[in-house]
């Protein structure tokens, strides 16, 4: 249960939904994947010792719903 200063901020069922992986393909293809340009961007910009965690951060940012390490 998360709580902010005696309160829940979710409910069970929205924490739940909120970090539930999806089972479409297309909703995981879509959201986690990276796009030519991402991986362009990933390779390109970024040092060799650096992109993973780049990439990591990009995905997280963009789509916080999951984050790695749960």
């Amino acid at each position: 249960m998360t709580i902010a200063r005696g309160r829940e901020l979710l409910t069970t069922n929205q924490r739940q939904s909120l970090m539930q992986v999806p089972e479409d393909e297309w909703i995981m293809g879509t959201y986690y994947t990276f796009s030519k340009l991402d991986l362009e961007i990933i390779s390109k910009r970024r040092r060799e010792e650096n992109r993973l965690g780049f990439a990591i951060q990009l995905s997280i940012l963009r789509y916080p719903g999951w984050p790695t390490g749960y």
